[in-house]
């Protein structure tokens, strides 16, 4: 706060506690003598100026260490830290030296030789972490470093790094230390594994320390060496220790440590997920911390001590093989409680006096699990001793501790922890007086203290025993020698843009006179004494020695810190407030200013509260424009329905889109879509009803595929609309609302409804939801469409960056990061992205975020995410899967959806409740919902008409506790669906997905339900799993043929293990009496036996062994013989099995499945082996391997079904076909079964035929068809003979990806040909492109000058733009010339005025600055003007009025309005022939006290150069745009947008306007900027 007093080297400061904004002590050496620099530089408190002399330790922590045997430093030696890994060792040099300016950024952090000074103080033992990477002079220079300094008596434990069992997150674990020895123990010959490297380098430094201090150094006890493996997986120990019974770790090599080492440790943390059960009551203790530790603490300390006692027995063993040697001890290197989060829960319960006998209980259960086993814990460890207890040790507390810090009372309601510890041990140690902790328990607040005899009047008194006197150590709030002054601690809460002024700037006059000052949103106030705060996990209070602040806010503002407003009935949610007003009370100066709402389109009005009637009918989208009189100008396509609502308009009786005709005869076996009747694979017609010859596919029809799963994580392309793919919602602090309104999962309660959508939202709340996650750039590119209906505040965040906005509608850019936005510089986004590639799942805010922020009458409903190139819903809805996910599946014969039904038990397996057709995933559901409300997957009908376009079978699945009703209602769903298919379709039905297998949820509900029906006995799970699931099956096949399902068309599928013949056995026993029981055969219900069909090539059983072969070994392997008749053997066996039950074979997945046996089970696995298996995976090689495995399994299989189609390879295996939807060139494996399937031969390969043009099938790999490639011309578009030419549009980044990491071409050949029933012989005009403009985010565009007689009126054409090498895009067909002229729109004239935020009584003029402008003028102006314009006011916080906003004008489009259709046929010549202008009239109008002059024009032939009109009363610049609005008078019908910006200069070509305009009472007395209109007139011409 402020210098008291210097001298030479000396400055007393007076410090002041805070703790918003800029807190803590900011030192600034300003210069120094280079002769004689500065150092030795202490920061000590004044009372502890004299004992610094002698030590450098707080007196707090010295009382309290005093009661502790032995200290760990693993902290102090930032032992976790990355120093050198990977690079070069560590040497003792390049330790933290005594002295050093900083311990906290220091490679080894707290010097070594003031870590033995502690020890000496308090009598403590040294347990010291050695740094990972110290070479061997290190160790042997600390040693005997150690030795020197350490008083006799105390002794040396030395430890390697710390949990060297666990590697780097994205590696799979926690420290450095094991990569170092993963890194170094693959060094070796043979290698070593990290846990074997550790027990070596533990053995070296026996004989380092040896060498250096002698043999006497551990005979003496005065060195001791420690291991410390993982708690809760005793394998480490066993492995480590070298004592027998291992069961997944390879065993280290002789000598085992038993034979040397000194001590085990382990950390056998407790306390579970206490915190979840908070209820969020009160902030404080209530009655779920008892329930806590009723449910969930004491069960995780019996677990906790379940470890302790397999230690102690492996401990034990390792006594009895060590013989006569002094037997290993066993300690814990840390341990204690730790309950979850989020901290508003943890921090009532780490103070709630309820744990201090939970923490006693803790300690005193593990001790007597280590007797129970023969063993004694020699040494018990709390981890750690002072933290912020109620914050996440990543935010800078620490939930582990003891105590907050040494300052904390120790009292039941403030440190219960610590007590519970200090019951613990004073029990163990009857016999100490005074009791452990007892001093340190006490304020220093009642006796003498100071020399003088004084007393402290807060806080504590320490007097240590050589002095004379003591020293007062102050509470909060106070100082001075004995604490009696009182300098209050200043904590603000206000936030850094409370007192933000008011932009544009509002100005309050002071009463009684005095220079005007701006307005400010708030004003950073204090509480008044007693007034009580809720902060950072704790009740506050105002006092004398708390000067608690807030944010006051000035109306209408308000939020924690004054940044929230809105405007009068929040713009009726039809618009945006983007100034909110200033109200002026009755006892304020200040000046009150208007609010602005910008409205959006199809809305106007103050409030805008006036529907024009722009929204559709079926969805509430808006397709229009408000006239000037209020009604609606709807787009092309569109027409009002006589009720305030637009409808399709077409010139038919039925329309199926927006200008379009229905399709003919119904499109039996298609899709309708913009008039055209799309068929589906196998299909065609006019009316897709004419199936095609499928002589030619046999041998594609064998093969299957499953389709992976979409969830928010998963760059995996299937739909257009990816909102069901968002994760589940999260509550956050609404931004502004609270001081930490970043907080992932406040705990705050979510209401969602049945289609999971949020139902009501806190007013502090924001409910988010994240899609895109962590895929690394394999996202879509480009604009995307969140669109809603209902009344909802919606936004969008994270690598989504708002671009526009519209009723219900949010347009963003977005390029997927993996750092997220705003982190700079190219090596940390390679970081996070390199750490994506091994496994981590947080790495930074990427990923599209949506939230929903507050909540209307109108239910919030249907949200839909459309990627960029599908933002027409009608696209949606008719075409939702994706063209390249189609395109991948093109040619399967069956498509398989386990990964897309929910294969959970609803309600849980004690229950055996069953779950009903209602609960089932919907259509319209947010459907990829992880369980939140136990409707998991994509709806059957979507899973249906996907393989309805494919012209593949469905593999469904019949969730595992799905009811008899459900299944029936499932089969009338097929039913209804082979109405959509040809006669040939079939639908494959399977009861779940590996019931049997108990890594799955259904396999325990088998059990439970074979168990309570007799078909098995209790003692049998597996019995009782393979019998229900057989007995299960057969009632499902029946539930079909009974439900009236074509005979022949349902495939029933029972399924089994491929290795395991006893169970497949059961299982096909089991349903052979089923199907008895009522006269049935197994044949006659079931298609086929089915297995998966995986090879492995021998790998992944032992991960230590396989870790140390080469790519070149791993190929071997696969190839060899032996591999190959592993697989073809167990193939054949499940063959021969299937064939005496009289039912063919078939797989249900199939592929590689190379990945570590460990993972599978229980997630762990062997460092550098997963690298290896993906490389392995990538590998070109790979595609011979995986055809010689297919072509073995052909004589056992009826099919191939491919497992998965799109997966990121990860430790579980690397099953996908493709990584991601958009990898190129296409992946070994892909190619091999692509080749395999032999589909006809591409036609052409880039061209399209009459046929491809309706999904793009048959096309080259390479080829890629429509949307989002090429997005303009769309299917259906007509250009007319005036229209300039054709608009191509595309997305330049999406093609660039297939350049396999190339760069976009400087020049383009485009092609356009005609559409026909076979490929063209040529193109029928060609192009080169040189040179292109911006049309929208990652798009390009450009006009192709297409004249009459070029091509046939009326024909349909396609475009194909040969982007690259290998790379085409072909448009979808449309219609280049048509002769005549379309309705278009012309830019008719642009008019000025210079009025204020609110306008007296005067005569105005608006005064044309330009009259209609040209085409090729519109590049430039007033299209680039009003950009450049628009986008200075916007930076300026100004208003814009009217339907329009700034972010619709860009270079190329005006208002929607491709330029090109814009003024077509006008040159800059014909600006100077007044027929081209058009007559302006004006019609007299009134709004709110503004009068519209007579008409302007004296006949028509001449260009209006003025509106007048007269503001008879001061009136808001609102109801002058209302006026203008309603007066204006074209031919047809017509549309005024009126644009307010403030601060523009003149620009060429635009009429200077005059500043000096009338004076508003209140303005400041430098005259606010001109307002500059800009009134685009437009009418829609025949």
């Amino acid at each position: 706060r402020k210098v008291v007093r210097v001298a030479p080297g000396r400055a007393e400061v007076l410090v002041v506690l805070t703790t918003d904004g800029n807190n803590g002590v900011f030192l600034v050496i300003a210069r120094t003598n280079p002769a004689n620099p500065v150092r030795n530089i202490q920061f000590i408190p004044k009372a502890a100026e004299a004992a610094a002399r002698a030590n450098p330790f707080q007196p707090h922590l010295l009382a309290m260490f005093r009661n502790f045997g032995t200290l760990r430093f693993m902290d102090w030696g930032r032992t976790n830290s990355d120093f050198n890994v990977g690079l070069a060792p560590l040497r003792w040099a390049q330790r933290t030296p005594a002295g050093a300016r900083s311990y906290a950024v220091a490679n080894t952090g707290v010097p070594y030789e003031v870590m033995a000074q502690l020890c000496n103080l308090v009598g403590a033992h040294a347990w010291v972490n050695v740094p990972h990477n110290a070479d061997d002079d290190f160790v042997a220079s600390l040693a005997e470093l150690l030795h020197s300094a350490l008083r006799p008596g105390l002794t040396v434990t030395l430890e390697y790094s710390n949990e060297a069992w666990g590697i780097p997150r994205q590696y799979g674990g926690l420290h450095s230390g094991g990569v170092w020895a993963a890194l170094e123990g693959a060094k070796l010959a043979p290698p070593l594994s990290h846990y074997c490297w550790v027990v070596r380098r533990t053995r070296e430094y026996r004989d380092i320390v040896t060498a250096a201090l002698g043999e006497e150094a551990f005979a003496s006890g005065r060195f001791k060496l420690l291991l410390a493996p993982q708690a809760g997986y005793a394998d480490t120990g066993r492995v480590m220790l070298g004592v027998p019974g291992a069961q997944w770790l390879a065993s280290c090599p002789d000598p085992p440590a038993y034979s040397w080492v000194d001590a085990v440790a382990i950390a056998p943390y407790a306390g579970g997920d206490a915190a979840s059960h908070y209820d969020g009551s009160a902030y404080g203790a209530g009655p779920w911390v008892a329930e806590a530790i009723a449910k969930e603490v004491n069960a995780s300390v019996a677990e906790s001590a379940a470890w302790t006692r397999e230690y102690a027995a492996i401990v034990a063993e390792a006594n009895r093989l060590r013989g006569a040697k002094a037997p290993i001890a066993l300690r814990m290197y840390e341990g204690g409680l730790h309950f979850g989060y989020p901290e508003e829960a943890n921090i009532p319960i780490n103070f709630d006096p309820a744990v201090r006998p939970v923490v006693a209980r803790y300690f005193a259960v593990h001790a007597e699990a280590a007797a129970a086993a023969g063993t004694t814990y020699t040494t018990v460890m709390q981890f750690v001793g002072f933290g912020a207890a109620g914050k996440r040790w990543d935010l800078g507390g620490d939930p582990f501790a003891l105590i907050n810090s040494p300052f904390t009372p120790t009292t039941d309601a403030a440190a219960p922890k610590l007590l519970g510890f200090a019951d613990y041990a004073n029990g163990r140690c009857p016999g100490v007086a005074p009791p452990l902790f007892d001093a340190w328990t006490h304020e220093g607040t009642g006796g003498a203290c100071l020399a003088d005899g004084r007393a402290c009047k807060t806080g504590r008194c320490f007097a240590p025993p050589e002095a004379a006197g003591g020293a007062c150590y102050c509470a909060v709030g106070t100082y001075g020698d004995d604490c009696s002054e009182v300098e209050p601690v200043v904590t603000e809460f206000c936030g850094y843009k409370c007192g933000e002024l008011v932009q544009p700037l509002v100005y309050a006059v002071p009463r009684g006179g005095g220079e005007p000052r701006a307005a400010a949103k708030g004003e950073c106030r204090s509480l008044q004494d007693g007034a009580k705060l809720f902060a950072r996990g704790h009740w506050l209070t105002a006092s004398a020695a708390m000067d608690l602040r807030t944010c006051a806010c000035h109306a209408p503002f308000y939020g924690h810190d004054c940044t929230l407003f809105d405007c009068p009935r929040e713009c009726s949610r039809n618009g945006r407030c983007i100034h909110p007003g200033l109200a002026a009370p009755a006892n304020s100066s200040y000046r009150p200013a208007p609010h602005v709402c910008e409205c959006f389109r199809g809305f106007r009005g103050i409030y805008c509260e006036e529907d024009c009637g722009c929204r559709a009918e079926a969805d509430g989208r808006v397709h229009g424009e408000c006239t000037a009189d209020g009604r609606c100008l709807p787009d092309a396509g569109w027409e009002g329905n006589g009720a305030g609502r637009l409808r399709w308009a077409c010139p038919c009786e039925v329309c199926s889109g927006p200008g379009y005709c229905a399709c003919p005869s119904g499109c039996r076996y298609g899709t309708c879509f913009r008039g055209t009747c799309l068929c589906h694979r196998g299909v065609q017609g006019a009316a897709c009803d004419a199936p095609v010859d499928a002589a030619a596919a046999p041998e594609g029809a064998r093969y299957g595929v499953n389709v992976n799963s979409v969830p928010y994580w998963a760059a995996h392309w299937v739909f257009v609309d990816i909102f069901p793919s968002l994760s589940e919602w999260v509550s956050v602090y609404r931004s502004g609302y609270h001081p930490k309104t970043y907080v992932w999962g406040n705990g705050q309660e979510r209401h969602l409804g049945a289609d999971g959508l949020p139902t009501h939202v806190a007013y502090d709340q924001e409910l988010t939801g994240l899609v895109n996650r962590n895929t690394r750039y394999r996202s879509p590119i480009g604009v995307y469409h969140l669109v809603w209906e209902g009344d909802a505040s919606v936004g969008v965040g994270m690598d989504a960056v708002e671009e526009g906005r519209g009723k219900n509608a949010i347009r963003a850019k977005f390029r997927g990061t993996c750092a997220g936005p705003g982190v700079e510089g190219d090596e940390a986004e390679a970081e996070a992205c390199a750490a994506l590639e091994h496994g981590a799942t947080y790495v930074g805010d990427n990923g599209f975020n949506v939230n929903v922020r507050g909540l209307g009458a109108a239910p919030l409903r249907r949200m839909q995410l459309l990627l960029p190139g599908f933002e027409d819903t009608g696209r949606a809805e008719a075409l939702p899967y994706h063209p390249l996910f189609l395109k991948d599946l093109e040619g399967y014969g069956v498509v398989r959806f386990h990964t897309w039904t929910d294969q959970s038990v609803l309600y849980g397996v004690p229950a055996l409740r069953e779950r009903e057709w209602e609960q089932r995933v919907r259509p319209g559901d947010k459907f990829f919902e992880h369980g939140t409300f136990n409707r998991s997957g994509v709806p059957y009908e979507r899973q249906l008409r996907l393989c309805r376009i494919l012209g593949a079978d469905p593999w469904l699945h019949v969730p595992p506790d799905a009811s008899d009703a459900f299944v029936t209602r499932l089969a009338e769903l097929v039913r209804e669906e082979f109405t959509h298919r040809p006669d040939s379709a079939t639908v494959y039905i399977e009861y779940g997905n590996e019931m049997w297998n108990p890594l799955f949820p259904g396999a325990e509900w088998c059990a439970a339900k074979g168990i309570a029906l007799g078909l098995a006995p209790a003692d049998d799970p597996n019995a009782a799993r393979y019998a229900y699931y057989a007995h299960r099956s057969v009632e499902i096949c029946r539930i079909f043929r009974d439900a009236g399902v074509g005979a022949g068309r349902t495939r029933c599928v029972l399924a089994g293990w491929v290795t395991v013949g006893h169970a497949n056995e059961a299982i096909l026993d089991a349903a052979h009496v089923a199907a008895a029981a009522s006269g049935d055969s197994l044949s006659s219900l079931f298609h086929a036996f089915a297995v998966a069909a995986y090879y492995s090539c021998g790998m992944g059983r032992d991960g230590a062994a396989d870790v140390l072969l080469s790519l070149d070994d791993m190929v071997a392997r696969c190839r060899a013989q032996s591999a190959v008749e592993e697989f073809v053997s167990a193939l054949a066996d499940a063959h021969a099995l299937a064939e005496t039950h009289g039912l063919p074979l078939t797989s249900y997945e199939a592929g590689p499945h190379i990945s570590e046996y460990s993972a599978i089970h229980d997630g762990t696995e062997t460092p550098g082996l997963t690298l290896k298996f993906i490389e392995l995976s990538r590998d070109a090689r790979m595609k011979g391997i995986y055809t010689t495995y297919m072509d073995a399994a052909k004589p056992y299989l009826a099919e191939w079904m491919q497992f998965v189609d799109v997966s990121m390879p990860s430790k579980y295996g690397s099953f996908g076909l493709r990584e991601w939807t958009s990898q190129v060139p296409d992946p070994p494996k892909f190619e091999a079964l692509r080749e395999a399937m032999a589909p006809p031969a591409p036609l052409g390969g880039n061209c399209l035929t009459k046929a491809a043009a309706h999904f793009g099938f048959g096309l080259g790999r390479q080829t890629v068809y429509g949307p989002p490639f090429v997005v303009s011309p769309r299917r259906g578009d007509v250009f007319y003979g005036g229209d300039g030419g054709v608009l191509l549009a595309w997305n330049w980044l999406e093609l660039d990806r297939r350049l396999r990491g190339g760069r976009s071409p400087d020049s383009v050949p485009v092609h356009l040909y005609r559409l026909g029933e076979a490929c063209p012989t040529g193109p029928t005009l060609s192009f080169t492109l040189g040179e292109w403009s911006n049309y929208e985010y990652a798009a390009r565009s450009v006009v192709l000058p297409v004249v009459e007689g070029d091509v046939d009126d009326g024909a349909e054409y396609y475009l194909a733009v040969e982007w690259g090498p290998g790379v085409t895009a072909l448009s979808e067909p449309f219609i280049p010339w048509r002769a005549g002229a379309r309705p278009t729109v012309q830019v008719a004239a642009a008019y000025a005025v210079q009025p204020v935020d609110a306008a007296p009584a005067a005569a105005y003029t608006l005064t044309m600055v330009s009259a209609v402008f040209a085409a090729d003028e519109l590049t430039a102006f007033p299209a680039e003007e009003f950009r450049t314009a628009l986008a200075a006011a916007a930076d300026a916080g100004s208003a814009f009025l009217g339907t329009q906003t700034a972010t619709n004008i860009t270079v190329g489009y005006v208002c929607n309005i491709p330029v090109v259709q814009l003024a077509a046929g006008v040159t800059a010549a014909d600006r100077s022939d007044p027929a081209v202008c058009w007559c302006v009239s004006c019609a007299a109008a009134a709004r709110g006290g503004v009068s519209l002059a007579a008409p302007t024009c004296a006949d028509a032939t001449r260009c209006a150069t003025a509106i007048e009109f007269t503001v008879t009363a001061a009136a808001p610049l609102s109801n002058v745009v209302a006026a203008v609005h309603k007066g204006r008078q074209l031919t047809g019908d017509a549309m005024l947008t009126a644009i307010v910006v403030e601060g523009i200069a003149a620009a060429d070509g635009i009429a200077a306007v005059d500043t000096e305009g009338p004076d508003v009472e209140g303005s400041s007395a430098a005259a606010p900027s001109a307002l500059l209109i800009f009134c685009i007139v437009a009418a829609a011409l025949t």
